[in-house]
């Protein structure tokens, strides 16, 4: 019974929540089996959260760089 309840609740949240995409490129980002990206959130000035993949991290390493090509 605990398992089926627990199958239920996760394809009714996985059915819930859009998918997630990259403000750099575009592209989309994996999630975890808890539903959490893979990737990482930036501020801009405005403190405004932008979500990045792990592939845009690797190309563009710092801050100053991610926030120009947004």
């Amino acid at each position: 019974m605990f398992r089926i309840y627990l199958g239920v609740t996760f394809l009714y949240s996985q059915q819930l929540l859009p998918g997630m995409k990259c403000n750099v490129c575009g592209g989309k980002i994996e999630e975890t089996f808890l539903v959490k990206p893979i990737g990482t959130y930036v501020k801009d000035s405005k403190g405004k959260k932008h979500l990045i993949c792990s592939q845009c991290q690797k190309k563009l390493p710092s801050k100053e760089q991610v926030l120009e090509k947004l």
